[in-house]
């Protein structure tokens, strides 16, 4: 009975020994099973703060793209009218070079306006001599 009391404390020993063992594994576990959901926590929070800041970054280049849209129909209206100021300035350059062409023509024209005035009056002259030369 003595033998069996000792083989019995033995056994006891060793299974409080396994129990012990185990209950430190389950610590260990437990630990590490409370790190790892506390490291989920921790990414879905993050993953959280990344979404809500993906949400803002993509509402800001939605904001960005309308004024970058207001910009270049800005732009464009610009260049269209600096395209119509060149095109109004060439037109006026291009009008004052005919006018001056117009009025170098005209000038030319009154000179033989003047030309064929006198040739007239000389002419109108020379008839009356020669008609009163006929007449006489």
């Amino acid at each position: 009975m003595q033998s069996e009391l000792i083989v019995l404390r033995r056994r006891e020993m060793v299974l409080v020994s396994q129990v012990g063992e185990l209950e430190s594994r389950l610590k260990l576990v437990q630990r590490s099973a409370d790190r790892a959901e506390s490291l989920a926590s921790e990414r879905q929070s993050q993953l959280a703060r990344e979404q809500e800041e993906c949400k803002m970054r993509g509402e800001k280049i939605q904001r960005l793209e309308k004024r970058l849209l207001f910009v270049s129909k800005l732009r464009d209206g610009c260049v269209n009218v600096l395209n119509s100021y060149r095109l109004e300035s060439g037109v006026d350059a291009l009008l004052k070079q005919n006018l001056a062409e117009v009025e170098r023509q005209l000038a030319s024209a009154n000179e033989r306006i003047a030309e064929l005035e006198v040739s007239y009056v000389y002419s109108a002259v020379e008839c009356k001599t020669v008609c009163v030369w006929f007449l006489c």
